[in-house]
């Protein structure tokens, strides 16, 4: 789900210094580990995983948000714990597993509260459209919730409850690439492009462009 607010940027960028250079991005649900073991997989984004030979960076951590359309009673509006409960929920999990659960039903279970989840999906791409047709509600990365501002006319709210940890990525790449000098340029980049990105705080509230 970052890769589509850091793409535009830094594609703009890997082109402008090196224009014959060929990509191809792919979502990784399972053998991540496996594939950049192979050589199948250059470069990986995602929560810290642990491998042989594997290399990690983390990057900075970015706290999450609450996305909301403009259906929601809340539009324009303080979103309270109470409105939060009282919604229905879009779940963002890597499998899009019927019965999956995340961090926030665990920070929900240890106040003894829950949530009614309407949709749990893997594809971030259809949280905009989604909350556009809805008065659903969705937790998000920060830095995911800005590239969603762009797709719709969507607004952040601060999550209403403490104790949700900011969610935490990392670069990862296999050993036999870590002396290569395009390989180290590209990480480069996307480490840059992240960095950038997370310097950029969201104001509460935030609405999409006009």
């Amino acid at each position: 789900m970052v890769v589509g607010f850091l793409f535009e940027q830094l594609l703009a960028e890997i082109t402008r210094e090196a224009p014959q250079l060929a990509l191809a991005v792919t979502s990784l649900e399972s053998g991540a580990e496996a594939r950049l073991a192979s050589g199948e997989v250059d470069l990986l984004l995602s929560m810290p995983r642990q491998g042989p030979e594997l290399y990690i960076k983390h990057l900075t951590p970015t706290p999450f948000v609450v996305l909301i359309g403009p259906s929601h009673p809340c539009f324009g509006k303080e979103l309270t714990l109470d409105d939060y409960l009282a919604s229905r929920h879009a779940l963002l999990t890597p499998s899009g597993d019927a019965h999956a659960r995340g961090q926030v039903d665990e920070l929900l279970d240890q106040r003894g509260l829950s949530r009614d989840i309407a949709l749990r999906s893997s594809h971030f791409s259809l949280v905009p459209r989604v909350l556009t047709a809805t008065d659903w509600v969705c937790v998000v990365p920060e830095i995911a919730a800005r590239w969603a501002l762009e797709q719709r006319p969507l607004e952040t709210k601060p999550f209403p409850l403490e104790g949700l940890a900011p969610t935490r990525l990392a670069l990862m790449w296999h050993s036999r690439q870590h002396a290569d000098a395009g390989h180290a340029w590209l990480r480069d980049r996307v480490w840059s492009a992240f960095e950038r990105a997370s310097e950029d705080q969201l104001a509460p509230d935030r609405p999409a462009r006009k």
